[in-house]
């Protein structure tokens, strides 16, 4: 069988995407201020007067940026809302927020949706947003995840945002998870999305999510961590439901599809490509991979770590963490 490339166009509502160089700065702060300055004739070149999306790096940064935004309308009843209903309703609606910088920046189109609000602030940000009363929404990550709000384009404002390790670039899973923000079928009949990238990223961006690479599992760097939990929650209790659980997993699917990447990934202790079949990877025999046998010596070779760690023990057939795991 061969893989499928599906493609921006196969989305029930088509989504374009455009991915902007932009030059590095000395730190990651001096460069979100600069796309600060981009904002603006972003918004305006690609939302067509629509719902805006502007994914930012920290909460701190939703609240900058549009703050910066509405220096550009001060003065002007709606700011960026000119439909002079929705302005007027913004301008009552405003009075209801309890954190003092919503109150204001909802005066004039505008709003910021993190953590920080309180549940209250945040409905009445989605509600208003669902309206397009406010045209441009400033937000975390955490928005992307389950949020079906009605936005034309969004706008990634670099491609790192702070997490509990630091500046972590997002990898492709979060990138194409934000990006699906932009053009939902109930809403909308197309949608845009702009990636703003520093100049030495802008080439991979548009490869991993204009080109056609494939999107790998990430089991492998916490497969023990995974395991354990399974083991712990009760979910597989032995050795042969962690390998039936194991075949169902993506890390299976692209094993399939591309074994040799995933067996020197899983090189599986004494299985080396010799000329004596039986000491072949499961995934490089000839007659094509074996994902039985390599879920299964995966699995073994992956519960004698657990218990050589003192992490896991085995009674009979049924598997249990100690305390430690």
């Amino acid at each position: 069988s061969s893989d499928l490339s599906f493609g921006m166009e196969h989305r029930p509502v088509p989504l374009t995407v455009h991915v902007q160089p932009y030059g590095s700065s000395k730190n990651e702060f001096v460069f979100q201020e600069q796309l600060n300055r981009q904002l603006s004739p972003t918004i305006r070149q690609y939302s067509d007067g629509r719902a805006t999306l502007v994914f930012c790096a920290t909460k701190r940064a939703c609240e900058t940026a549009a703050k910066h935004l509405q220096k550009e309308v001060a003065g002007c009843f709606g700011g960026w809302q000119s439909d002079p209903t929705k302005a007027t309703m913004l301008a009552h609606k405003a009075s209801m927020a309890s954190d003092a910088t919503l109150k204001e920046l909802l005066k004039d189109g505008l709003a910021f949706h993190h953590a920080g609000l309180n549940p209250s602030d945040r409905r009445l940000v989605a509600d208003l947003f669902l309206q397009e009363a406010v045209l441009i929404l400033f937000c975390t990550q955490t928005l992307a995840l389950g949020v079906n709000l009605p936005a034309r384009l969004v706008i990634v404002k670099g491609t790192t945002a702070y997490k509990e390790n630091g500046w972590e670039e997002y990898d492709q899973l979060e990138m194409l998870q934000i990006m699906g923000r932009a053009g939902r079928p109930q809403f909308d009949t197309q949608g845009v999305a702009v990636i703003m990238a520093e100049n030495h990223l802008a080439d991979r961006w548009r490869q991993q999510i204009l080109g056609d690479r494939a999107i790998e599992s990430n089991l492998a760097d916490r497969l023990t961590e995974a395991l354990l939990a399974e083991v712990s929650f009760g979910c597989t209790p032995s050795a042969a439901a962690i390998a039936t659980w194991l075949r169902g997993t993506f890390l299976a699917v692209r094993a399939c599809r591309d074994p040799g990447r995933y067996a020197a990934s899983f090189p599986l202790q004494g299985q080396q490509a010799t000329g004596d079949p039986g000491a072949v990877h499961p995934l490089l025999r000839p007659e094509g991979p074996n994902l039985v046998e390599f879920t299964s010596k995966l699995c073994t070779s992956e519960l004698q770590r657990l218990t050589s760690a003192g992490l896991m023990v085995q009674q009979g057939e049924h598997l249990k963490p100690t305390t430690l795991g």
